[in-house]
């Protein structure tokens, strides 16, 4: 196992290489937001990098930080925020603070307690600066992003986005989950290839993808049978919950603590193919047993 995660940043410093070479731009958050997607790439690369990137990459840096072994699991960290030139995404950047914080909380504290102090801290943090920074203040800019970035992005953003695609679809065509490059191919589809497009040209919010409620539900079934939709989304996630069962939470938690961002605001079939779910399914499968805690649990 030990070889195969080291075998897994091999790779992933190799397909950074290979992103470079389609272009990249050493830009900040602002600049990146306009230049994403203007880097043509092969389909490999779009399915590989956000592989590595929501999946091998954290599962990497968990499995090393639980065993104690920091300089390599730092590596791994190192990595993903080296993708940033290539991916312009700012949940790449910020992973190098995320998983660490995940990785502290799931140490210090009981799975449940670091479950909710996961979510409460960063709302927390986000509101404050919010509110206790004064206009005109150099942080205020700063302090603003925070705000926009934890309370309405990671927690506002997937609400506002059920509700707008309620809106969208009581009085448009149902997709019939043409989302889905296979369905799209064999059906067609009436929308654009990401619903987000359509829902930013129709709300002006940004490209408005949402979770496996909205996308696989409401806009795929419509709001009859949009809990069925859920409740076989749901089983797909208890496969992930079997074979996670006898690792332990830290490891869990940390590995997984992209994917879930992913599952917040892109359908469950994007995130299981395009963004790293089904690899992190399989890395959890073939960990081996005793867990690689580094204290034995």
């Amino acid at each position: 196992m030990n070889r195969l995660v080291l075998l897994a940043l091999g790779f992933a410093l190799a397909v950074l290489a290979w992103n470079s070479y389609y272009g990249f731009a050493l830009v900040g958050i602002l600049e990146a937001d306009q230049l994403r997607g203007t880097f043509e790439r092969p389909a490999v690369l779009r399915y590989l990098t956000p592989a590595l990137i929501g999946a091998a990459l954290p599962f990497a840096f968990a499995y090393f930080a639980c065993q104690r072994r920091y300089v390599v699991a730092a590596l791994s960290v190192l990595l993903i925020v080296c993708f940033y030139p290539v991916q312009l995404n700012k949940t790449v950047l910020l992973a190098g603070v995320w998983l660490p914080f995940l990785f502290l909380l799931y140490r210090a504290f009981e799975p449940k307690r670091a479950t909710v102090l996961a979510l409460l801290i960063p709302m927390a943090v986000g509101f404050t600066a919010y509110v206790t920074v004064p206009a005109g203040n150099p942080v205020q800019q700063l302090a603003a992003y925070m705000f926009g970035f934890a309370n309405y992005r990671m927690f506002a953003f997937a609400s506002l986005a059920l509700d707008r695609y309620s809106d969208f679809f009581a009085n448009h065509q149902l997709t019939h989950f043409c989302q889905i490059s296979l369905i799209r191919a064999i059906e067609g589809c009436p929308y654009a290839y990401q619903l987000g497009a359509e829902m930013a040209e129709r709300y002006h919010m940004g490209n408005l993808n949402a979770s496996l409620f909205a996308t696989e539900g409401i806009a795929s079934v419509g709001p009859i049978w949009a809990p069925a939709s859920a409740l076989v989304c749901g089983l797909v996630l208890s496969l992930g919950n079997s074979i996670s069962a006898r690792l332990s939470p830290c490891l869990i938690a940390v590995s997984s603590g992209l994917v879930v961002q992913v599952l917040i605001n892109v359908p469950l079939s994007a995130a299981f193919l395009s963004n790293g779910l089904f690899a992190l399914l399989l890395l959890w499968a073939v960990t081996p047993d005793p867990v690689v805690d580094g204290e034995g649990r």
